[in-house]
């Protein structure tokens, strides 16, 4: 009985634990059901504050809220269309070129297909860079230099960027300020392989106006066939006992001018008189004289005016000598002729040259920038020997000589283009040109001895 009763008791203790498990259960799940009441009332209170149809809202001045009216439609802004964003095309510059009729790149020649194919290089390496070509004539009211003139003072906007202009024509446009100095935008003629007559095409008044692009020289054309071995000094000349063709009648006397030079000639502008060497200048017309005597200057040849009816004497055999611009004997070859350079007193090799230069003329300085870009590139070594080569021009880079005509023996050229300088000023030749053209006319008719002419130069218009 007593095992009975203890387990008995032991079942009692542990049923009373459980009945207090239960009741502290119960009450947990009480307290939780009240808490879910009491959130379940906020929720519901809320919502009825929230709601227009529960109890009215009162202002702050007391008055019920207006009832909103079922039948408005409620007006919503209208949405503003916004362009989508573009991005703006690259915009393209126009660059203007100028050039006389013999540098035209749509020219059917191969000179005129070499530019061409240079001009469009250029586009291509600046995608935003166009290249327009427009062809002036050389003189005229629709020249080169007139129309540079008329567009400065009527439409400056109308210039071009780069303009082809020869010496002459770049002295001019230089004094009317219608081109601008380089010496700020390229380095370009520091380079040591140009030759001395293209650094001094491309100054005036001591600044650099242009790059040279084609050189022109005065050069002698003879006969194999009737003289072996060509002159290289005046005394050799006179014994050759054949006629030498130039214009004697040339307005500007270049042949003259181009022998004063040889024998160290020069001119200098002296409180507004323009000097000449006198002793200089009388060895060039006792020359003449001793020519005419021994016929190899003839007096028939002063009925020549321009360099085109000399050599047209030459070609038809009137002559076997002839003085002649390189370009001109390089445009058409005659037959049994080559070039040698012009006799000197005493034999060294001289000429004088001419030449076509790459001036600015844009008034804008991002394209005066962009024009010098495109000059060098069009007067760059390899380019210019190609391009010298077809066209018929001298090369004014001593570097672009030794890639000039492969094939054919210029060696001559080795002596004769470094010792080249250009040919007078346009002051030079426009006031003393045809006072010395009269005076050698005088000489070649045997009106008048060369101190005699002399003296009658030198007393003319101040002239020294």
């Amino acid at each position: 009985m007593g095992k009975h009763t203890q387990h008995a008791t032991r079942f009692t203790y542990h049923a009373t634990r459980n009945t207090q498990h239960t009741t502290r259960f119960t009450s947990h799940v009480s307290r939780f059901t009240s808490h879910v009441s009491r959130l379940t009332f906020y929720i519901l209170l809320l919502f009825a504050l929230t709601s227009c149809s529960a109890i009215p809202r009162f202002w702050e001045n007391g008055d019920a809220a207006p009832t909103p009216d079922p039948h408005l439609t409620p007006t919503l802004p209208t949405p503003v269309a916004t362009a989508a964003p573009t991005l703006s095309a690259p915009q393209t510059t126009t660059l203007k070129i100028w050039v006389p009729p013999q540098f035209d790149p749509s020219a059917d020649t191969p000179a005129g297909a070499i530019l061409q194919a240079r001009l469009e290089e250029f586009a291509a390496r600046r995608p935003q860079v166009e290249v327009v070509v427009r062809v002036k004539a050389l003189t005229g009211g629709g020249g080169i230099l007139a129309s540079l003139r008329a567009s400065q003072a009527a439409a400056p906007l109308a210039m071009p960027d780069l303009v082809m202009l020869s010496r002459p024509l770049l002295e001019d446009a230089a004094e009317d300020k219608l081109i601008f100095p380089l010496d700020e935008l390229t380095d370009a003629m520091a380079d040591e392989n140009w030759y001395e007559y293209a650094q001094q095409l491309s100054q005036y008044e001591g600044e650099t106006v242009g790059l040279p692009f084609a050189g022109d020289v005065l050069l002698m054309a003879y006969r194999p066939s009737v003289i072996e071995e060509p002159p290289v000094d005046w005394e050799t000349l006179l014994a050759t006992e054949a006629v030498l063709a130039f214009p004697a009648s040339d307005v500007e006397a270049l042949a003259t001018f181009a022998l004063y030079s040889s024998v160290g000639g020069e001119f200098v502008i002296k409180e507004g008189e323009l000097l000449f060497d006198e002793t200089s200048f009388l060895e060039v017309l006792r020359f003449f004289q001793k020519g005419w005597e021994s016929e190899v200057i003839p007096y028939w040849l002063t009925q020549f005016e321009t360099e085109s009816q000399a050599w047209a004497a030459y070609q038809e055999q009137q002559a076997q000598l002839a003085f002649v611009w390189s370009a001109s004997y390089l445009a058409q070859i005659p037959e049994d002729t080559a070039l040698t350079s012009i006799p000197s007193q005493d034999g060294k090799s001289f000429t004088i040259a001419n030449g076509w230069l790459w001036s600015v003329a844009s008034i804008d300085p991002a394209r005066q920038a962009l024009s010098v870009e495109l000059a060098e590139f069009l007067t760059t070594t390899a380019f210019m020997a190609k391009w010298t080569t077809a066209a018929g021009y001298m090369p004014p880079r001593s570097d672009a000589l030794g890639m000039w005509r492969e094939g054919e023996s210029w060696g001559f050229l080795e002596q004769v283009l470094p010792n080249a300088q250009i040919l007078p000023s346009q002051n030079v030749l426009g006031t003393l040109g045809p006072l010395v053209r009269d005076a050698v006319v005088s000489v070649l008719k045997d009106q008048v001895t060369p101190e005699e002419a002399l003296l009658t130069l030198s007393g003319d218009d101040g002239v020294q």
